[in-house]
């Protein structure tokens, strides 16, 4: 192909390879919008160094197993228990709370244990009878006279009616009560939140302003059913005249959005949270006061965040829930032996202020003042009186009153001591946890053991924690920027292969598609910052598909033209080497310096004359195929006939352009002929075919006179008429196969052919008129073993 030809080729394959990765990448960009994250994406975030662990958070396990069908069970937390953790977290400085499960009354779930049910009913009934037996002993002793009996009986009812008022109140208005006693155990504490089930409502009684409820949702997986991000706020939208607009940011399809129950606790400790548009994506800016430096935490387009999972051993913190019941039980039961031990009179020693069970009960006056109408100063006097009932135990046990007991208050000290004991032990392990922990409440699970996998809900309020105390996640790419680099990349893939041809682009444009996913994982990587590799490698190989397609449809069309045009004047194999060979324009004008070869057959035309035109059909047909059978075969192109003459070239643009050219086409056409004329029939002449030759070819051949000239030709085909050599050569050849009968020889040659051929023997024959002047050319004999032209022939002119 020409040059212009070739790049016009080039600049029309480049652009429609391209709209069409264009349009592949605008389809992928909306087909993975969101984005749709999956395996490749868990995989290449196993690759990036794992993310640090804020010590500040801590896990407050439930300790509940789940199982093969219920991998993570479902859980409520009951009032009493998260008032009773609350208590625990304002004692020990915990900083913030999320109970991570639905807050759900007794009576409002499962029916109240059949033991509880019991011991309300057992205190009523305990209360009527010593009523009951209290009036009959008064009655008997004399202390009521009978005439007051009616009034006592009457007295009596009334308070069975009041136990029982009392038993059906503790039993019908116990969720309001504990949900009161909830609330004001957050009001002491501080920040804390909480979820309620869907259609309980969220208003909590006494109206605390730091116990915040939330409707139960569990954190949306994607698609593959596997948790890797997080709905953080409200859903958001592009403001006017943002250049998004094509691709609007959407918020979350389930639901009303609300704010993450994690994040509505965390967003306190920043001012003024804003949702900012850059040109990489949606950021959520949570300003700091003036000198630090503001949190940015990157958004999907619904509003979520992609965190990072700890990995290895590092993980966060994590205390049992039991921990803290057996803490409360164990002050419970250390008061129990306090009390107990208070009859055998081992505190009279004791000033009152430091009489543990007074103390004890002093500050449980204090703890109830509390509850009752919250301050900052009564906590501070809750606390310190608490730390000083437990200092006041300890330097009881340690002091001097214990050599002085008898035997059964010696047990008595024992059993205070032992109870000291499991309570310090508790409160040991809660005071090294607890201060200033951001604190998660809800059911045990295992660090997950790959991203992606399911995980509970502690979990996820755990990981978003993480992401804003740390300050590390994802960074989704917006769709402009995607389908930025998505084109760039698929431009260049364009660019690389648009001047190869078709298998060899689709193999190295699949290469460098792998290659530009590669490229934009180790992007993530190192950067945290995702562009789906699954775009640009969409993009990239639409891209190699259509360039290569074009490619191979363009090889095909040139190939047909190049059989069309050359078939019937050069070789199979001469053709094929042609096909795969640098392209030229098959049709237009074409120069090259050749050597062209004038076949003549004499008395042909005579005999032509002669004969019937059928009758010498035949016999012209035979010579023709003759030539173009041996000579083709020898890697010449017939360039024309006329009659009684087959024009041959060697050195033809074809036959350059199948690199045969290798040598001289003035020799390689001399030294052809001279084997033609030597041995018709020789192997080698025919280049190695072994096809049959053509019928009479040694009659022929016999009778055949050549004419070799050489220079600079000009080649041209049109499909009137065919393919043609022009040029001085050919004009020379054609007039030296006329002289060759004349002077009784087989083959003639120019000058310029014989200063070509020094190897070879000649004889000067005569000379040549130049036509544009006086000079004149000699021309040459080849001599040949045979080259002498039978007695009887005639002039072929």
């Amino acid at each position: 192909m020409t040059a212009q030809g070739s790049k016009k080729k080039f600049f029309l394959r480049i652009p429609l390879s391209f709209c069409i990765a264009a349009a592949a990448a605008l389809f992928a960009a909306r087909f993975l919008e969101g984005p749709r994250l999956g395996p490749h994406y868990d995989f290449l975030l196993t690759c990036r160094p794992p993310p640090p662990v804020s010590q500040e958070i801590l896990l407050i396990e439930t300790g509940m197993e789940g199982s093969a069908e219920e991998p993570f069970p479902q859980f409520s937390m009951e009032p009493p228990v998260l008032a009773m953790v609350l208590m625990t977290l304002a004692e020990l400085d915990g900083a913030s709370l999320v109970v991570d499960a639905p807050i759900l009354p007794q009576t409002s779930g499962e029916e109240e244990s059949l033991g509880e049910i019991l011991r309300q009913f057992d205190g009523e009934f305990a209360l009527l009878g010593r009523n009951i037996r209290n009036l009959f002993d008064a009655i008997r002793v004399g202390s009521v006279i009978p005439e007051e009996s009616d009034l006592f009986v009457e007295e009596l009812i009334n308070l069975t009616e009041q136990g029982k008022e009392r038993l059906v109140s503790a039993l019908t208005h116990r969720d309001e009560r504990e949900l009161e006693e909830l609330s004001r155990a957050a009001e002491v504490f501080g920040e804390v939140r909480g979820f309620f089930y869907p259609g309980q409502g969220g208003a909590v009684p006494g109206g605390s302003s730091r116990f915040r409820l939330f409707e139960y949702r569990e954190a949306p997986p994607d698609r593959d059913g596997k948790l890797r991000r997080i709905p953080v706020s409200p859903g958001i939208t592009a403001p006017p005249g943002y250049f998004r607009r094509l691709f609007p940011i959407t918020g979350p399809a389930n639901g009303t959005p609300s704010e993450h129950i994690v994040y509505d606790i965390l967003k306190d400790r920043y001012q003024g949270p804003e949702i900012l548009y850059p040109w990489a994506g949606p950021v959520l800016q949570n300003k700091k006061p003036a000198g630090e430096q503001d949190l940015l935490i990157p958004l999907d387009k619904e509003g979520a965040v992609l965190f990072e999972r700890p990995r290895g051993e590092e993980y966060f913190r994590h205390i049992p829930l039991a921990v803290f019941q057996e803490y409360e039980e164990a002050d419970r039961a250390l008061y129990r032996e306090l009390k107990a031990a208070e009859a055998l009179g081992i505190y009279e020693h004791l000033e009152p202020e430091n009489h543990p069970p007074l103390v004890y009960e002093y500050v449980l006056s204090l703890k109830e003042e509390l509850l009752q109408s919250p301050d900052s100063e009564k906590k501070t006097a809750w606390r310190d009186a608490r730390r000083d009932y437990l200092k006041g135990v300890a330097d009881f046990l340690t002091g001097p009153a214990e050599a002085e007991l008898g035997e059964d208050s010696a047990k008595a000290f024992g059993d205070i001591r032992l109870g000291y004991v499991t309570l310090k032990e508790r409160r040991d392990l809660l005071a090294e946890a607890l201060p200033g922990s951001f604190c998660v409440l809800g059911p045990a699970f295992p660090p997950p053991e790959a991203p992606g996998a399911a995980v509970p809900g502690t979990a996820a309020s755990a990981l978003l924690a993480n992401t804003f105390l740390t300050g590390r996640a994802i960074t989704p790419g917006a769709d402009p920027c995607i389908l930025f680099w998505s084109l760039i990349c698929a431009f260049f893939v364009c660019l690389c292969i648009g001047g190869m041809r078709g298998l060899l682009s689709l193999n190295a444009g699949l290469l460098l598609t792998l290659l530009t996913g590669a490229g934009f994982g180790y992007s993530f990587i190192v950067s945290g910052y995702w562009i789906d590799p699954l775009i640009p490698m969409a993009a990239a190989a639409s891209g190699v598909l259509s360039s290569s397609c074009y490619a191979f449809i363009a090889r095909r069309r040139y190939i047909r033209r190049l059989r069309n045009i050359y078939e019937p004047f050069v070789s199979r194999n001469c053709l094929r080497r042609i096909a795969r060979a640098k392209q030229f324009s098959p049709s237009g004008y074409l120069s090259a310096k050749a050597a062209v070869v004038a076949v003549r057959c004499a008395g042909l035309t005579q005999r032509e004359d002669q004969k019937e035109p059928l009758e010498a059909v035949p016999e012209i047909l035979a010579f023709r195929e003759a030539v173009i059978r041996l000579f083709t075969q020898a890697g010449a192109v017939i360039a024309g006939s006329d009659g009684d003459m087959v024009l041959a070239v060697f050195g033809s643009p074809p036959e350059q352009a199948a690199a045969r050219a290798y040598l001289e086409p003035a020799a390689r056409a001399a030294g052809f002929i001279t084997e033609l004329v030597r041995d018709p029939q020789s192997a080698a002449l025919l280049g190695g075919s072994r096809r049959a030759k053509p019928q009479g070819l040694e009659i022929e051949t016999a009778s055949w006179h050549f004419g070799i000239d050489t220079g600079e030709c000009a080649f041209v085909w049109t499909p009137h008429s065919g393919y043609r050599v022009v040029g001085r050569p050919a004009v020379r050849s054609r007039v030296l196969s006329s002289l060759a009968f004349r002077y009784r020889t087989r083959i003639l040659i120019s000058a310029g052919v014989n200063k070509k051929i020094t190897h070879m023997l000649v004889r000067k024959m005569g000379a040549l008129k130049i036509y544009n002047g006086d000079e004149q050319e000699f021309f040459y004999e080849l001599v040949t073993p045979k080259a002498r032209v039978p007695r009887n022939g005639q002039d072929p002119r």
